[in-house]
Order: structure tokens, then sequence, then C-alpha cells
């Protein structure tokens, strides 16, 4: 048997191309006749162009196509439910300034109630020391004009004293100095005014009554609104799950295509060597 040992192997590939050349240096002939040749056999070198078909794998490329189609419509279905977020968050923001717009005439409804309510306080004060100074001159008649006992005076007299320090609080609080002086044409002003402001009031309360159901219905519609959006912005999130799980498919089919196709010429050129070496033993064997 003849030594078949290789003196030298070059390998080159091109990917674009798919094609690899296999440079081999091969005794080309063995001894022809020991007894008649004693010469050294001539080497020659030994060429040949390994082919590496295109991979095609039509049931793995439908794989792909499938989930490349399934990530699109995925895809499709998150920016739907987006535009559809973004939307809802122009609905929302125009509730909200709805909500703030009723919220505002709400408080000016409010703080129009509550001066109302200081300026009949403030009437009402006045009544009231007319009234007390009324009582307050009732005692000191009885006090000068008719016969009592001693005991009955001193509690009028305590009576009297306890009215006109309530008195003085009511004049401080209107900042008014000499309530004496009031008249009974000012008393029956008084009154009308205090006539007055009570349908004032009761106006006012109505308007406040009216401004929180708006603002309650404003509040109702927001949340609603806002609630919607938050369900919106949980489906964009599972959305997005199954449109990532997709893509990770897909990625890993692509991933697994291109091992198989890079790993198609070093399974072609393993199958040339078995054949050259099949070659080589049947030329052995011939000679």
């Amino acid at each position: 048997m003849v030594n078949q040992s290789v003196n030298k192997l070059t390998l080159k590939g091109f990917r674009g191309m798919r094609a690899y050349n296999l440079h081999l240096r091969v005794p080309l002939l063995p001894l022809v006749d020991e007894q008649k040749v004693d010469a050294e056999v001539v080497k020659k070198p030994f060429h040949f162009l390994i082919k590496i078909p295109r991979y095609v794998d039509y049931k793995f490329k439908e794989q792909i196509r499938l989930a490349q189609l399934q990530v699109e419509e995925r895809t499709q279905n998150r920016d739907a439910i987006r535009a559809t977020i973004q939307m809802k968050r122009e609905t929302c923001n125009e509730y909200r300034d709805k909500l703030e717009n009723a919220k505002s005439e709400e408080r000016i409804c409010r703080d129009g109630l509550s001066a109302k309510r200081q300026e009949i306080d403030s009437v009402q004060s006045a009544i009231s020391i007319d009234d007390i100074n009324d009582r307050i001159h009732n005692m000191e008649h009885m006090i000068q004009h008719e016969t009592m006992p001693l005991k009955e005076e001193k509690q009028l007299i305590r009576e009297i004293k306890q009215l006109k320090l309530l008195r003085e609080q009511l004049s401080s609080q209107m900042g008014r100095q000499d309530e004496d002086q009031q008249t009974s044409d000012q008393r029956d002003r008084s009154e009308e005014r205090f006539k007055l402001l009570k349908q004032e009031l009761d106006s006012l309360r109505k308007n406040l009554l009216q401004g929180e159901k708006i603002t309650k219905a404003a509040k109702d519609k927001y949340l609603d609104e806002n609630e919607k959006l938050r369900k919106l912005q949980s489906q964009f999130k599972a959305a997005d799950d199954l449109r990532q799980e997709a893509y990770a498919h897909l990625q890993s089919l692509k991933k697994e295509l291109y091992e198989k196709v890079l790993s198609l010429p070093l399974q072609c050129i393993s199958i040339s060597f078995s054949a050259l070496g099949n070659k080589l033993l049947r030329i052995d064997k011939w000679y």
C-alpha cells in the first residue's frame, strides 16, 4: 500500500458565493514497479473544488414567515391600543379641566355664601344690641319705680351687668362705639336689611348646591374616563408583552437558521474528504 499522507491543505471560503476551494498536494502515483523503477514518485498537486449547495428548508422558512406575520400582527395590535390611549388621555385632560372649572365656580359660590353669612351676623348683632338695650332699660325702670325685695333687686342688678357685658362684646365685634344712640328707625332699617340679606343668602345657597352638583358630575365623569385609561394601559402592557414574546421567538428561529447555514460548509467538507479518501483508496488498489 502506498503512503497517502497529505503534504499541504488550504481551505478558502466565500460566504456570499457559498463556494469553498480546497487545495491538496498528494502523491499522484505510487511506485510503478519496484523491480524496474528505482526512482521516487514525482509528486504533483491535486486540486478540487467543493461546491456548497444553498441551504433550503421550506418547512423552517414557513415557520419563520409565520413568526414574522405574528410579530407584525401583534405590533399592529399594540400600536392600535397606543393610539387609543393617546385619544383617551386627551379626553381625560378635557374632563379634568372641566372639573377644575367646576371646583373654581363652587369655591366662588362658597366664598360668597360665607361673606353673606358674616354680613347677616353683623346685622343680627345690631338687632340683638337693640334688644339688649330694651331689656336693660326695662330692668332699670323696675328698680327705680317699683317696690321689690332687696334680693330681687340685687338679682336684677346682676342681670343688667351681664347684659351690658354682652352688649360690649357684640359692639366690639361690630366695631361700633355707641349703640345707645341707635334710634327706633335705625332698628327698623336693620330688620329690613336682615330680611333682604336672608333672601340673598337663600339664593347663594341654591347656587352653591347647583355648583356642588356640577362639580360632582364632572368629578364622576373624570374618574370614569381615568379608569378607562388605566384599563387601556393594562391592555397595552399585555399586548406589548405578547409582541415581545413573538419577537423573541422570531429571533430564535433566525438564529437557528443562521447556525444551520453556518454548519453546512463543514458538513460538505467532511463528506468531500470522505469521498476523496475513498477515491484514493480505489486508485491505490488499482495500482
